[in-house]
């Protein structure tokens, strides 16, 4: 009986370390095991990361329905639109709620878009803090 306590302890520690050698959830979008209706913004822990993602997710070119598809369906994240001062068409993403007060960022993505609605540019930021207040409109103090 001895044996058979010590033979399952061994297989569950062994099972346990060979399950946290496989992350449960693919971020790279170059791996194909990677899954576009799980992507989540909040998988990315600096603006470089979710630059590189979003830059291979959408190439130069992509239409801007392919990126609502995802971004607005499989993510669920909300949009703005606003003209730029070089009369450019820009989007912003972002997650539909946030809670200023909490010790996550606030992340979104700016992409700019042709006149064919065509992905030119994307841009990435992270904001905290009294940053946040002032995108979402709320008043600063």
């Amino acid at each position: 009986m001895r044996f058979n306590f010590k033979a399952c302890l061994v297989l569950l520690c062994a099972a346990l370390a060979l399950g946290g050698c496989y992350p449960s959830k693919v971020t790279d979008p170059n791996d194909p095991r990677f899954d576009v209706t799980k992507f989540s913004f909040e998988d990315y822990k600096t603006e470089d990361e979710l630059l590189k993602t979003l830059n291979a997710l959408f190439p130069e070119g992509t239409t801007k329905q392919k990126v609502d598809d995802v971004l607005l369906k499989s993510a669920r994240l909300d949009m703005f639109q606003n003209v730029g001062p070089d009369g450019g068409i820009y989007i912003v993403y972002k997650k539909s709620k946030h809670d200023p007060s909490s010790n996550h960022p606030l992340k979104t993505a700016r992409f700019l878009y042709n006149e064919s609605h065509e992905v030119m540019d994307i841009e990435t930021s992270f904001m905290d803090g009294i940053s946040i207040k002032y995108f979402i409109g709320e008043r600063i103090q």
